[in-house]
């Protein structure tokens, strides 16, 4: 007698075997890594200042099923960081592939807010990681971006957007556990922002096509996700290359901040000699 096979069951189980095998396949690349190679750990410390702050964002719409991360980052390997301590160039890999990882994140942070990834589910969301890295000089400053696109099952695309999160924080040089804890706070406040974004919760909820008219921040899709200091150093470059103001402010205008730029991020844009249109145009 042949036992029946619930394709739920098989789906979950085949995921979640693709993700296994993925971690053991990088095994042998990064033991070959010079210079600090990471566990990657998810031990956010500010987890309930980030949550906090985001208050409470109830389940908004249909179940969707969250896809495989897919990794666009630019060191497109597990390269995960760099000490640049007193001229230093010590590069920190994951040992561990670091898409599977967020997945991971992902499905198991939302399965936490009310929304577990649901397979055969009419809406489907597609992570794509942009940026995971930790910089340490005098502190350790992490950042993470991804942007995100809920789609149904049949391809049409409802909503598109980027999120990105930062964490700053001191401790001893090449620690793995400070970069792993830098790393979960960055991630965190970026999937918190995303989670709680008002132009995907509408097209969530409503399933709006992504030609209706949505919130901005749906249908725009920024350039590059920064820091307002990664901004302001970019701009100060552009700046010394002989661009104008014009073309500084358009530049400005299609970056998406990591988080709101307050009146000493102004102030401190304004003392390097960032031009006042672009600083205006940064506000808009």
């Amino acid at each position: 007698m042949k036992t029946a096979t619930c394709p739920l069951l098989h789906a979950r189980s085949s995921q979640a075997g693709l993700l296994a095998l993925s971690l053991l396949l990088a095994l042998p690349a990064a033991a070959q890594k010079p210079g600090l190679l990471v566990t990657l750990k998810f031990v956010p410390t500010e987890a309930e200042e980030v949550l906090e702050k985001r208050g409470v964002v109830p389940v908004g719409g249909p179940p969707f099923e969250i896809m495989l991360v897919t990794d666009a980052r630019p060191e497109n390997d597990d390269r995960i960081g760099t000490n640049i301590e007193k001229g230093a160039n010590v590069g920190v890999w994951a040992r561990t592939p670091v898409a599977p990882w967020v997945t991971q994140i992902l499905a198991s942070s939302f399965r936490e807010w009310g929304t577990p990834s649901t397979s055969g589910a009419e809406y489907l969301l597609e992570p794509e990681l942009l940026k995971l890295f930790v910089v340490e000089e005098h502190t350790y400053k992490a950042e993470v971006t991804m942007k995100f696109r809920l789609k149904r099952r049949d391809g049409t695309e409802i909503w598109a957007g980027v999120a990105g999160g930062a964490a700053s924080r001191f401790g001893r040089s090449l620690k793995e556990s400070n970069y792993q804890e830098a790393l979960s706070d960055a991630l965190l406040s970026c999937i918190s922002k995303f989670w709680a974004d008002p132009g995907f919760r509408k097209a969530w909820a409503t399933g709006r096509d992504a030609e209706a008219p949505v919130s901005t921040a749906a249908k725009t899709t920024p350039s590059e996700a920064l820091t307002p200091e990664s901004a302001k150093a970019k701009l100060l470059e552009l700046k010394s290359e002989g661009f104008d103001d014009e073309t500084l402010s358009a530049w400005v205008r299609r970056v998406a901040f990591t988080r709101a730029l307050t009146a000493d991020d102004l102030i401190d844009w304004r003392r390097a000699g960032i031009p006042q249109a672009a600083i205006k145009a940064a506000m808009e």
